[in-house]
């Protein structure tokens, strides 16, 4: 049985500002591929991605691979990806596998800076 998610993606690849991808509900194993496919979208195309998991309840190390694979996809363009978490948890994941130390981690989309 599939775990609820849902992705939405705020981006106009005309505009300067940066493209919002926010993930709700569960990322994992069962829904990766459906969601990697939407990231997809955006992680081809945008340089700066602001990536929103303010509402993510769960997320497993597939979830994370997914977080990782947009991350290159912006870097090998010359991008930067930021992204916004607020559950303890979920920072702790991104802690304890050292992903704070590759993206910027802010607890609101008003606190993410992208240097120039």
């Amino acid at each position: 049985m599939q775990e609820s998610v849902a992705v939405t993606i705020s981006f106009d690849k005309d505009s300067a500002e940066p493209a919002v991808i926010a993930i709700t509900g569960e990322l994992d194993l069962s829904n990766c591929d459906a969601v990697r496919a939407r990231l997809d979208e955006v992680g081809l195309i945008a340089t700066r991605v602001i990536l929103d998991l303010q509402d993510l309840d769960f997320i497993d190390s597939t979830g994370l691979s997914t977080v990782v694979r947009l991350g290159k996809q912006v870097k090998e363009r010359g991008g930067q990806l930021a992204v916004v978490v607020t559950k303890p948890s979920i920072r702790k994941l991104f802690s304890i596998t050292a992903l704070d130390k590759r993206f910027a981690i802010s607890e609101s989309i008003e606190e993410v800076h992208f240097s120039d």
